[in-house]
């Protein structure tokens, strides 16, 4: 992970409040109705996409003050109120931890990788069969010289020990891949529903190419190349270019709908007509505004409470969420006009609505 310069770090505590670009609302999701009161792998995939999303709420710290570069978060199909988190580059261990969605640890998994610079993490399919499996981003490449880059998957463990902070060892696998042209800094990951990866690289020009892989041609220790299908805008042209509109992290609603793309100063969804990710376009994109964060990278959907949870390379990180609103109508802070200055939308110590 680049460190932030001082003028862009200053520049995160002046955003500016919402414009009038963003007029395209996603329709109102039709209710889900759940099959039974467990959290499992269908709850996830059954759930419909929000319409319109609340403010972000404050809902703990990251109790564990080691974690203080969380770069890729994932929420678990299979575990209630469990989400995954890992460290970039700055980690001394290659492990994945399972979070509450409070920030308590609740243990760790260790894998047989070297963390050479992990950038983003994804639920999601373990392959066109299914499962559930926590991916693994090994994509970082400032200086965009790495001659081994590599996509870590793992099942994610149904049998624990009965202890607290628990640590067990996962074999996993390591996918190494190769870019079809030049090297490329990256930091974003989503995993379509039939499992295929797709890694969104890291741009200064407003802009980030969207590489897909094929599941069934991937085997572990075998390197792949994947595909480039799109090379969206982050941002709409008005917002101009610059290190602030870099992709820093991204996910995938479990359907293929809808992407959540963040970078530095925003977040946007886009729709995905068909879950084709060649059609992703800035003009068919809204702007979500999540909380401000001095060096925002993870985020992710979070399909069985049904919103967004994102945190920030920090020690002791806010672990936000910003709750599904069925009905736009019925909370302000869905407005684009309104969002930004809702004095409700976040406490005084809380910056809400900043990206």
């Amino acid at each position: 992970m680049k460190a932030l310069g001082p003028a862009l770090a200053l520049l995160l505590l002046f955003v500016a409040c919402p414009g009038d670009d963003d007029d395209t609302t996603p329709p109102d999701p039709t209710p889900w109705p759940d099959d039974d009161d467990a959290t499992d792998d269908d709850d996830a995939t059954e759930a419909p996409p929000c319409g319109a999303y609340g403010p972000p709420e404050n809902e703990g710290e990251v109790d564990d003050s080691g974690l203080d570069e969380i770069s890729g978060i994932g929420v678990s199909r299979i575990h209630d109120n469990w989400l995954w988190v890992h460290m970039d580059s700055g980690a001394d261990e290659p492990e994945v931890t399972a979070l509450q969605r409070d920030g308590d640890t609740i243990g760790t998994v260790v894998l047989p990788f070297i963390n050479i610079d992990w950038e983003d993490l994804a639920v999601g399919p373990c392959d066109a069969d299914g499962g559930s499996c926590v991916w693994v981003a090994d994509i970082g490449d400032n200086e965009e010289k790495r001659s081994s880059l590599g996509l870590i998957r793992f099942e994610e463990p149904k049998d624990l020990p009965g202890t607290d902070a628990w640590r067990i060892e996962v074999k996993g696998d390591r996918f190494p891949f190769k870019y079809p042209s030049g090297d490329h800094d990256a930091e974003a990951l989503v995993i379509r529903p039939d499992g295929s990866p797709v890694v969104l690289t890291k741009r200064d020009d407003g802009t980030t190419r969207v590489y897909q892989f094929d599941i069934e041609e991937m085997s572990p220790g075998v390197e792949s190349e994947p595909v480039l299908v799109a090379e969206p805008r982050t941002v709409p042209e008005a917002d101009a270019a610059g290190f602030s509109t870099a992709a820093t992290g991204a996910d995938l609603w479990p359907d293929g709908s809808r992407l959540i793309l963040r970078t530095y100063l925003q977040s946007r969804e886009f729709l995905l007509p068909g879950g084709d990710l060649a059609a992703m376009d800035v003009a068919s994109s809204t702007r979500v505004y999540t909380a401000l964060e001095a060096q925002g990278e993870a985020i992710a959907y979070d399909p069985v409470e049904r919103g967004i949870r994102h945190v920030a390379e920090a020690r002791n990180a806010t672990m936000w969420f910003l709750p599904c609103l069925d009905d736009g109508d019925d909370d302000d802070s869905a407005d684009d006009d309104d969002s930004a200055d809702d004095d409700d939308s976040a406490d005084d110590d809380d910056p809400g609505d900043g990206e």
